[in-house]
């Protein structure tokens, strides 16, 4: 137990000491949430680099911004990772299939 925290922590200290820039402790491809366009998660424009997340070697990052992502229908990615911010998922039968970590 107390290794897998001392992990947790360094993962922790490691994403503290980049802020917001792209990096996801999964190690897939970070494509990382900005909201520039709209607040539609399937829009390419809302991610940087201009990508929105659908495979599982690649992992969405979110950050604050001023639109919130929301999303109004099913998507796999690998790993979900948020910053500071939050999410919207329509109830409407939507499933996000995280194949990777989330944290």
């Amino acid at each position: 137990m107390k290794r897998s925290v001392s992990k947790i922590l360094t993962y922790f200290v490691l994403l503290s000491s980049i802020g917001t820039s792209a990096f996801a402790a999964c190690g897939g491809t970070a494509i990382t949430w900005d909201g520039s366009s709209s607040t539609a998660w399937a829009t390419a424009a809302n991610w940087t680099p201009a990508n929105a997340p659908n495979t599982a070697t690649e992992d969405a990052i979110l950050v604050s911004a001023t639109r919130v992502p929301a999303a109004n229908a099913s998507t796999a990615f690998g790993c979900l990772q948020v910053n500071s911010g939050q999410l919207t998922a329509a109830t409407n039968g939507v499933t996000f299939t995280v194949n990777g970590d989330y944290f």
